[in-house]
């Protein structure tokens, strides 16, 4: 009788143990449930960091690029006397700007417009325009230019004469990683 108390007491034992390492166990799995999700929402948010970063870089690089866009305008006379307005547009980036719109105030109320498909970047010249004017245009020594265009990104910028640069339309940025 005895050894059928101890038994029983040993089973009993071996089955509270079991139901402390059960219990063990789970609570372990749990914690390392939660270490696992913690560390993938660290990666997750150091990953979209990471992409933020490399975003911001090809705004700063898109927004250099339109400020490398240059503008001169001058006034001569044709052989019979009309006012001849010539006007250049210059690219110093290293990259093509295209769907060139060069606008500029034509008399007082209203404005006129050139439109070119590109200007080649650094070291290919101006794209040039010249217009013999019948009707004076709002002159003086410089005339102010406004230039829409396109920059190597895919960005839609407006730069305005006195140098101010506005992002009219932003490439949506996808990179490499987020094909996959």
């Amino acid at each position: 009788m005895l050894i059928g108390l101890a038994t029983l007491a040993a089973l009993f034992l071996a089955l509270m143990q079991t139901r402390i390492a059960r219990s063990e166990a789970k609570q372990a799995t749990g914690m390392a449930t939660e270490t696992a999700k913690r560390e993938s929402q660290r990666d997750r948010r150091e990953g979209e960091r990471e992409r933020q970063v490399r975003i911001d870089g090809l705004r700063k690089r898109a927004a250099r690029q339109a400020l490398s866009i240059w503008t001169s305008t001058s006034w001569t006379t044709d052989t019979v006397g009309n006012p001849v307005f010539a006007a250049a547009v210059r690219n110093d980036s290293e990259d093509v700007i295209r769907e060139v719109v060069i606008r500029w105030r034509y008399q007082e109320n209203g404005w006129r417009e050139w439109t070119a498909e590109m200007v080649r970047s650094k070291g290919g010249g101006p794209l040039e325009y010249t217009s013999v004017e019948s009707f004076p245009i709002v002159r003086g020594d410089e005339l102010p230019l406004e230039i829409e265009f396109t920059d190597i990104y895919a960005d839609r910028w407006l730069l305005r004469p006195d140098r101010s640069i506005e992002l009219l339309q932003e490439r949506t940025f996808r990179l490499p990683e987020d094909e996959a």
